[in-house]
């Protein structure tokens, strides 16, 4: 369950009861008014984090201890450390108390593989630290030749002094198995859920049991009784629910008691929850956090697993013992499948997956909602492709913002004329006063190489949202693409990637996989509320990687994905107010737009098989002003406030289990 504003309260003043001293000396004046300004502007699971860090009273230790090296007057955090067979990437922030940091030199073993020089802004190092050391956040990305091999930076200062630190490896394994004591310790409350039943169960109901012997026991102990009836199953009962579980799965001991109160609460048709990888030696590894109900994600990869539950009507006509996902909850609304987000089974093998078993059930899915579709395998091993035909090329209009730098939209245009392979498309090129000559020369050149292009000069101040509404009001085609001029096509079948799904009449808008230049990826979706407002997904990773659980490169519901490369319907941009403009005129404009369409019952995709480069902030630059700054404060706010509902609950898609500090899918402490 979501932590609510009321429970957060709660959890604060329970914190300075049972550690008043410790409250008491992390809590002063300034602390105290942003504490304020938070619970009236923030979504309570970010302030419960920062509140916890506060409190802790870390000493120059700034969110996770085994993160943070420090060496005399060096401090290196690194946030995040992401070492694949040939490739490393490097975030987080290095200081020198009293010195000066010239540059930073990345070691593989003793041969160097890469320099930088820390320039992000941290408001949270200067914040403890002093001001001048702002500019301390660093990103890198080098190549490996060996996945083994020791890695160390060398900080080098202004007064020729170096300092050589070892990189960590990022052990997530050990923070669950922290987390596994803290959420085992609380046990159900066996009498208070018996007076829940005998108060609200008017309609009794039982629960099927596919297990084994040894799992029969464990759920089903002799001296334990459920107040509702438990009954192994051998042949599929007309009614009741059956709660299936593969023959390897350890069930934890409270699953029927938890599915049972989910039943008595919600009734629904189907019930899924979290799992984890057993080892050997008896240590619980891999946490699988999954998503809501998300049907795309499903056909892309069984993310649900074989352990589950369901209404024994829904496979009366299925006669083989096991059940896939697939074969049930297509048929039934996404509001009637509940998920627990509680790890109630252990496998040995968390992600093995019967390839065999998994192509059958997407062929008779196929065969039965899409007869059209063809069935393909994914970018990933042991993931698929839903290839849906398009049923009739209606036009797409490409929307392109722009003032001057020719470069880039020379680059966005050429790149989108080589590799485009979609034959009807028009050009409506938005001109945000330009004022060079040679944008200008090109312009002309535009109108005659391209045979159906617009070029149109909105003579107006720079505000992304409301440029955009003025455009699709001109607009007569069904489709629009919102494209970014610093964006770059480089492979075929772009666009009817993105419109493969698009066709669709529950989808309002359809995202793209988007890279950085150096093919690390910028954009895999939008998490909303990392940070307190919205971050993309998987930022940073290489491009072919699987990301969590392959989230990365599978296709997949999420609730909002970026506008530098977003293809919906017209109508539905307009059916749903179009952008913000006024209270998002540069940023969160399209991530606000698709939570309205979410919010109207249409789903957002994003697809990796539309992949292209963003050359990010080229054409806009970073805010760096006060202006500049006051007006991305003054959008937080605005955001935050709007949809203080949705983050108050969470992005159904990322689990209340991850650090919304990121969108890594990281664990978080609390």
């Amino acid at each position: 369950m979501a932590l609510t504003k009321w429970k957060l309260w709660q959890n604060l003043i329970r914190t300075l009861l049972k550690r008043p001293r410790q409250v008491l000396r992390a809590v002063n004046w300034s602390n105290l008014k942003t504490l304020y300004y938070a619970i009236r502007y923030e979504p309570a699971a970010l302030i419960w984090q920062n509140f916890l860090h506060l409190v802790r009273q870390y000493k120059n230790r700034m969110y996770r201890q085994r993160n943070l090296i420090e060496d005399g007057y060096v401090k290196v955090y690194f946030e995040n450390t992401y070492r694949m067979p040939s490739k490393l990437y490097l975030s987080g922030w290095v200081i020198g108390l009293g010195k000066t940091i010239t540059q930073v030199i990345v070691y593989e073993a003793q041969q160097p593989i890469g320099t930088f020089i820390p320039s992000f802004e941290r408001d949270d190092v200067s914040r403890k630290y002093g001001n001048s050391y702002l500019q301390s956040g660093f990103q890198f990305m080098g190549d490996l030749s060996s996945p083994n091999h020791p890695l160390t930076l060398e900080i080098q200062f202004i007064d020729s002094e170096a300092q050589r630190i070892s990189i960590p490896e990022t052990d997530y394994d050990e923070l669950y198995q922290t987390k596994l004591k803290i959420e085992e310790s609380d046990v159900l409350n066996l009498n208070k859920l018996n007076r829940q039943f005998r108060k609200n169960n008017k309609n009794p109901f039982s629960i099927y049991l596919q297990a084994t012997k040894k799992q029969w026991d464990i759920l089903v102990p002799e001296t334990h009784t459920y107040p509702f009836t438990v009954i192994l199953l051998s042949d599929k009962p007309a009614d009741g629910y059956i709660v299936q579980l593969h023959p390897a799965a350890i069930p934890h001991p409270d699953l029927l008691w938890i599915i049972g109160r989910t039943i008595l609460m919600d009734r629904p048709a189907c019930i899924y929850w979290d799992e984890d990888e057993l080892r050997p030696d008896g240590r619980r590894v891999k946490p699988h956090f999954k998503p809501d109900f998300n049907l795309t994600y499903l056909l892309g990869w069984n993310y649900i697993g074989y352990n589950f539950c369901y209404k024994a009507s829904l496979a009366s006509d299925i006669e083989k013992e096991n059940v896939h996902p697939l074969e049930i909850m297509p048929q039934i609304k996404p509001d009637a499948i509940s998920h627990i987000t509680t790890t109630l089974t252990h496998q040995p093998q968390l992600e093995f997956r019967d390839p065999t078993e998994e192509e059958n059930v997407r062929q008779k899915y196929l065969h039965k909602f899409h007869p059209e579709a063809q069935l393909a395998t994914g970018l990933l091993a042991d993931t698929w492709r839903i290839q849906y035909p398009i049923t009739t090329p209606e036009k797409v209009t490409i929307i392109i913002p722009f003032r001057d730098q020719v470069a880039l939209l020379k680059q966005c245009l050429s790149s989108l004329q080589t590799f485009n392979t979609y034959p009807n498309i028009s050009l409506f090129l938005i001109d945000n006063q330009s004022i060079e000559p040679e944008t200008h020369d090109y312009l002309k050149q535009v109108q005659t190489t391209y045979p159906d292009c617009r070029v149109v000069l909105y003579d107006q101040p720079f505000n992304y949202a409301a440029m955009h509404n003025w455009a699709i009001d001109q607009i007569d085609s069904p489709y629009v693409l919102l494209l970014n001029n610093d964006i770059e096509f480089f492979q075929t079948y772009t666009i009817e990637s993105l419109l493969e799904y698009a066709q669709h009449p529950e989808v309002g808008a359809v995202g793209a996989k988007l890279l950085f230049p150096d093919h690390t990826i910028q954009h895999a979706g939008v998490i909303v509320g990392i940070n307190g407002v919205a971050d993309h997904a998987h930022k940073h990773l290489p491009a072919a990687v699987p990301g969590y659980f392959y989230r990365a490169n599978t296709p997949q519901e999420l609730s909002a994905c970026t506008a530098a490369c977003l293809l919906m319907k017209t109508h539905l941009y307009r059916q749903a107010g179009g952008m913000d403009a006024t209270s998002f005129p540069i940023a969160f404009n399209d991530v606000d737009l698709c939570l309205k369409l979410v919010a109207q019952g249409y789903d957002i995709i994003y697809t990796p098989y539309a992949c292209l480069i963003h050359h990010e902030s080229m054409s806009r630059g970073t805010d760096l002003t006060p202006q500049q700054k006051k007006r991305a404060q003054s959008e937080i706010k605005a955001f935050r406030k709007k949809w203080r509902t949705f983050l108050t609950k969470g992005d159904p898609f990322y689990h209340i289990k991850f650090s919304i500090r990121s969108g890594h899918f990281e664990l978080s402490e609390i």
